[in-house]
């Protein structure tokens, strides 16, 4: 149900054909097409989706990951915030080709890379630091220290952009005002919280879970 006072399909109309995000890859653009329509649907809120997905499988995930050791937790930040900072830094100094524009308008292809490419190598780097000062007895293999680097940092952009469509679809700018100029606390989040839950999944697979930190 519309908001009173707010024309949401007015607001959304320029996001309502898949036209729309036909610079992005084709995953991004596979998901970006999927946010915008769990957005769309007349059974999901904004309020029920962050209350339900946020609020309880997310924060739920962060306490089970703490239950893995006093190191695997901290991977929930570091990919996600390495993801944020690098795609921004690589975007503003070589990003040419836009991402999904009517999503995000800043995020471009180049930097979202560039967040994945450093956010594996941010878990290369945590991972080894840990093995060698911390736990020299840990099996810790590289190899999927990186791989578990570059899914965290997809997941987290895939959080930061449903979050965007969201807003895009609610008409709201921000989340909140606690954090002036970055669109309150769940926007700065939005990614680590979409990507606790997928590192709690990837650490229940044995043949996984083994080999991180």
């Amino acid at each position: 149900e519309n908001t009173p006072g707010i024309d949401i399909d007015a607001r959304t109309a320029e996001i309502r054909s898949p036209s729309c995000i036909t610079t992005a890859s084709p995953v991004l653009r596979s998901v970006a097409t999927a946010a915008y329509g769990i957005s769309r649907s007349a059974n999901v809120s904004a309020a029920s989706f962050t209350g339900v997905f946020y609020t309880s499988i997310a924060f739920a995930s962060l306490v089970l990951l703490r239950s893995f050791g006093p190191y695997r937790y901290l991977l929930v930040f570091i990919g996600p915030w390495t993801s944020d900072t690098f795609a921004y830094l690589v975007g503003r100094a070589v990003g040419k080709h836009r991402l999904i524009p009517e999503v995000s308008p800043k995020k471009t292809v180049e930097g979202a890379v560039g967040g994945v490419i450093f956010a594996a190598l941010a878990f290369v780097l945590y991972g080894w630091i840990v093995k060698r000062f911390f736990a020299p007895g840990a099996e810790v293999n590289l190899f999927v220290m990186a791989a578990a680097g570059a899914v965290t940092a997809v997941i987290s952009q895939i959080g930061d952009l449903a979050m965007s469509v969201v807003k895009r679809r609610y008409g709201v700018k921000d989340y909140g005002f606690v954090f002036p100029g970055h669109g309150g606390v769940l926007d700065r989040f939005d990614s680590v919280l979409m990507t606790a839950p997928v590192l709690a999944v990837l650490s229940g697979i044995p043949a996984v879970s083994a080999y991180l930190v």
